[in-house]
């Protein structure tokens, strides 16, 4: 006060003793924070932990980091300390929806394995896949994950692209790839190969799990799987309606426009052989594919 802090005096003339100094109303109303933390010691030799938060104000426009408070631990494992986080940012009414960062010191409970972030993320948000790349199935649920998300990045990409606030790297990086994205071929491979692959999936979920029954596997592949490829193919008008119907659909949403692929020298002998499948694009695609 004795420094001439005009918001710390006039909270204490008006405020009530139980009263936070920190606002968080304005922490939760803006677009996104961090949460930093630290592990320390009281006078009486007591484990706690110092929480602080850096945001973005949108009142005032500019980026703050303020003080939030203590919390005990009650012991310190990446357990204890993830739930004394979650704890305390719910008791103060915290929008942890907008949590985006975790920041930590170099101790090793802390950074060894980053278990904290993992514990984090885990809890708030469940759904967040972690794959592994040396498993197979791991292989054909990333492709479904990113098909079942693709406008979504799609629609980051882009932002990210002519978002000055953010580094030109970054910029470049995501105008590339939203340019490479933004190609109708991009969105016909991409169903197709997410269309197929959700087929295929269930084998090696069954391969990989961790009672592996190479007879039961075989029995599906024989029976179930061979008869849904059979059933593509006998009945491929169908399966690709519905298959061009989700690429239309899909482009529609992203403004994409579905064209024809210039041909290829090889490819202008077979136009002018079958002139009755250049007249639509559906007609092209199905042949082609």
């Amino acid at each position: 006060m004795d420094a001439g802090d005009a918001i710390l005096i006039d909270h204490f003339k008006t405020c009530t003793s139980k009263t936070k100094y920190t606002s968080f109303e304005s922490i939760n109303n803006s677009m996104a924070f961090s949460i930093m933390a630290d592990e320390t010691a009281d006078i009486s030799g007591k484990e706690q932990m110092s929480l602080g938060v850096h945001y973005f104000g949108t009142s005032t426009m500019s980026i703050k980091d303020e003080f939030l408070g203590f919390t005990e631990l009650k012991k310190l494992n990446a357990e204890a300390i993830a739930s004394s986080i979650l704890e305390f940012s719910n008791n103060v009414g915290l929008n942890m929806i907008k949590l985006v960062g975790l920041g930590f010191d170099r101790c090793s409970i802390w950074q060894g394995k980053k278990m904290e972030s993992n514990i984090l993320r885990r809890r708030l948000v469940p759904k967040i896949a972690l794959l592994c790349e040396t498993r197979w199935s791991e292989k054909y649920k990333s492709i479904r994950l990113f098909y079942e998300n693709f406008i979504a990045i799609k629609t980051a990409l882009d932002e990210l692209a002519v978002n000055k606030d953010i580094n030109s790297s970054t910029r470049s990086r995501a105008f590339q790839l939203s340019c490479a994205s933004s190609k109708d071929t991009f969105v016909v491979c991409l169903i197709i190969i997410s269309t197929y692959s959700s087929i295929l999936e269930p084998v090696f979920n069954k391969l990989q799990s961790v009672k592996t029954n190479l007879y039961t596997v075989h029995q599906y592949i024989k029976t179930s799987l061979l008869s849904i490829l059979r059933m593509h193919r006998t009945q491929c008008d169908r399966h690709f309606n519905n298959i061009f119907e989700t690429i239309k659909k899909t482009t529609n949403n992203l403004d994409i426009e579905i064209k024809i692929p210039r041909p290829s020298n090889k490819q202008i002998a077979q136009i002018i052989t079958l002139p009755h499948l250049n007249n639509t694009i559906e007609f092209h695609y199905f042949y082609h594919i």
